[in-house]
C-alpha cells in the first residue's frame, strides 16, 4: 500500500507540470554500452567465470530536460548481465522530478540513486572511474537492488561552512520492491527458495559530504535503515533442511542498517580513496532466526592519470561475512568467512566518448566466490577481466 501511495504522490507533479513547453529539442538523450569478459581460476566470481564468460554487459538510455532554470526531469531505461543476475531485463534505474529551490535545498520526487557510499550513485557508469569492479564489500553486486535506488523523496543541497569548507547533504525517504528477477531474490535462492517476491514497508537515510577548505579533500559519512523486509516463495526442495517442494516460506527482518565512512583525496593526477562500511540484519522464519548479517568491509584505493589517454589504479579490500568471526572459526571452509582482493587496473580512453579497460584480482577467500560444479572452493585465486565502454 505505501508502494502505491508513494507512486501517485510522485508521480502528482509530472501531472501538473505544463509538459506541452517542452519541446523535442529541449530533451537532452544519453547513454552507454559496455561489453565485457571475466576469467576466473577455480572458483566462480559470478555465475561461470570459471569457464570464462561474456555475460557481462550494460546498457542504458536516459532522457531529461529543464523545464526552467530550477526544474528538472528525467528518466533512464537500464539492463545488465552479470552472469545469472539481471539477464538484460530492462528496468527503470531511475526516474525523478527536480526542483532546486536555492543551493542550499532541492528536493527529489521518483525513483534517485541512493548516496549510501562515496561512488554509489555511479556504480553503473563504467566510464567515471579507472577500475572494472568497485571494491566488492562496499559496493555489492548481490545485494546492489538493495542500495542502488529507492522510490520516494531526497531532500538535497549543498551548506557552507565558512573557512572550513562546505557540506553536501542528502535526507531520503522511500520503499523497494524486490521481484524474483533481482539479485537480492537469487541470493535467497541459493537458500532453497523459489518464485520469490519481497516488500520492503519504508527505508529512511543520509548522506554527508564534507568538502574541506584543503582543496581535494573531502570526507563522507552516509547511514540507512531499511524496516520490516518481508521476503516470500515456495520451498524448492531437495533437502532434509527443507520442507516439501512448493510449501509456502517466508522470512523477514524488522531492520536491515548500514554504516559506510569515506575519505577521498584528490592532489594534481593521483585520487586517494578509503571506505569502511558495515551492513547489520537478522532474518527469521517464523519464531526461527535463520541466518544474521553482521558484514564488514573496507579498501584503499590509489589511481593515477598518466596522460590524456592512459589511467592505472590499483586497490586492496577486505570483507567479512561476521565481523565478531573474521578467521571463519564458525564456517565450515575458514576462508568462506572473507574475501581479500588485490586489484591492479589499466584503463585506456580511445577517445572522449570510448575507454578499454583490463584488470587482474588476487583473491584470498570465497565469501564472494562460489564453487563451480558443487567441487570444494579454493581459498587462493585469480580473476581477469575486460571491457569496453561507448557513452553517447
Amino acid at each position: 500500500m505505501l508502494a502505491k501511495i508513494l507512486l501517485f504522490v510522485v508521480c502528482m507533479p509530472l501531472m501538473v507540470v505544463n509538459l506541452s513547453a517542452v519541446e523535442l529539442s529541449d530533451i537532452e538523450i544519453h547513454g552507454f554500452v559496455s561489453i565485457g569478459y571475466v576469467k576466473s581460476q577455480d572458483n566462480d566470481f559470478f555465475s561461470g567465470t570459471h569457464r570464462g564468460t561474456f555475460e557481462f554487459n550494460e546498457f542504458a538510455v536516459n532522457f531529461s530536460a529543464d523545464l526552467d532554470s530550477r526544474t528538472h526531469i528525467g528518466i533512464q531505461l537500464f539492463a545488465r548481465d552479470l552472469g545469472d543476475l539481471g539477464n538484460d531485463e530492462i528496468e527503470i534505474d531511475w526516474a525523478f522530478f527536480d526542483h532546486k529551490f536555492n543551493d542550499k535545498i532541492g528536493m527529489r520526487a521518483g525513483r534517485f540513486k541512493l548516496p549510501t557510499a562515496l561512488y554509489n550513485e555511479y556504480m553503473d557508469i563504467d566510464a567515471v572511474r579507472t577500475t572494472i569492479f568497485l571494491p566488492t564489500g562496499i559496493y555489492s553486486h548481490t545485494f546492489r537492488d538493495l542500495s542502488l535506488s529507492a522510490d520516494g523523496f531526497d531532500a538535497y543541497g549543498t551548506l557552507p561552512l565558512g573557512g572550513v569548507g562546505d557540506i553536501e547533504y542528502n535526507v531520503y525517504f522511500g520503499t523497494q520492491t524486490i521481484t524474483e528477477d533481482h539479485a537480492v531474490a537469487n541470493s535467497f535462492s541459493t537458500r532453497g527458495l523459489d518464485n520469490i517476491s519481497a516488500e520492503l514497508d519504508y527505508m529512511l537515510g543520509a548522506g554527508l559530504l564534507w568538502n574541506t577548505s584543503l582543496s581535494g579533500l573531502r570526507f563522507g559519512a552516509f547511514s540507512y535503515i531499511q524496516k520490516d523486509w518481508s521476503i516470500d516463495g515456495e520451498s524448492a526442495g531437495g533437502s532434509p533442511f527443507l520442507p516439501t517442494a512448493g510449501t509456502p516460506l517466508n522470512f523477514y527482518t524488522d531492520k536491515l542498517t548500514s554504516l559506510k565512512l569515506a575519505v577521498e583525496y584528490t592532489i594534481e593526477d593521483w585520487v586517494f580513496a578509503s571506505e569502511w562500511g558495515t551492513f547489520k540484519g537478522d532474518w527469521f522464519s517464523g519464531s526461527t532466526a535463520i541466518f544474521q548479517q553482521n558484514q564488514e568491509s573496507w579498501y584503499v584505493q590509489a589511481s593515477y592519470r598518466i596522460n590524456e589517454k592512459w589511467e592505472v589504479a590499483s586497490y586492496y579490500s577486505e570483507f567479512y561475512h561476521d565481523a565478531d568471526d573474521k578467521n571463519g572459526a564458525g564456517f565450515a571452509n575458514a576462508h568462506d568467512a572473507y574475501h581479500k582482493d588485490t586489484d591492479f587496473s589499466v584503463r585506456y580512453d580511445a577517445s572522449e566518448f570510448w575507454t578499454l579497460k583490463v584488470e587482474v584480482h588476487y583473491i584470498d577467500g570465497t565469501a564472494v566466490g562460489k564453487s563451480p560444479d558443487s567441487d570444494p572452493t579454493e581459498p587462493h585465486w585469480l580473476m581477469f577481466a575486460f571491457k569496453t565502454t561507448v557513452t553517447f
